[in-house]
């Protein structure tokens, strides 16, 4: 899966009117992505580079904190969530991949473990979506963070600057 949209950061324009600007087409991008993300059959190497763009979504929600307040703690907690889940779906992943070379020695064993494994990936691909439906599944919820992004900015972080 690709990197998200970055819209270009104007020079001759201030941190509060470029973010305004910029965030909520990211938040776009970001929405696109997770939605082929929750579709059912995504692979997990889709679904490990959807985790990377939420990673990638929320760093983003971080650093511009402070032009925000507090209010923005809410939407990065929501995002810290969709990536909570998609990492432990990729940590199922990765642990099934360190059982490979002990298949020949410990055949019950590891076959128990990959059946754990196996179960616990399709939970939590099912959690992903249920998590991605209640967060950003509602137009309604997508427009509140898109206009929050670009409103938001421009009421408070001009007072500050």
């Amino acid at each position: 899966m690709k990197g998200l949209a970055h819209p270009a950061w104007q020079l001759e324009e201030l941190t509060p009117v470029n973010a305004a600007r910029v965030l909520p087409e990211l938040a776009e991008s970001y929405f696109k992505r997770g939605d082929k993300a929750a579709r059912e059959g995504t692979s997990e190497e889709k679904l490990h580079g959807f985790r990377l763009n939420t990673k990638e979504f929320r760093y983003t929600l971080e650093a511009f904190r402070p032009l925000y307040g507090p209010a923005m703690d809410r939407h990065i907690a929501h995002v810290r969530r969709v990536q909570t889940v998609l990492g432990d779906l990729n940590d199922c992943r990765a642990t099934a991949a360190l059982l490979e070379p002990y298949e020949a020695v410990a055949v019950a064993e590891v076959g128990l473990m990959r059946r754990f494994l196996d179960a616990e990936r399709e939970r939590l691909r099912a959690r992903f979506a249920e998590v991605w439906a209640e967060l950003y599944g509602e137009e309604r919820k997508r427009r509140l963070l898109s206009q929050y992004l670009r409103t938001r900015v421009a009421a408070g972080a001009s007072a500050e600057l």
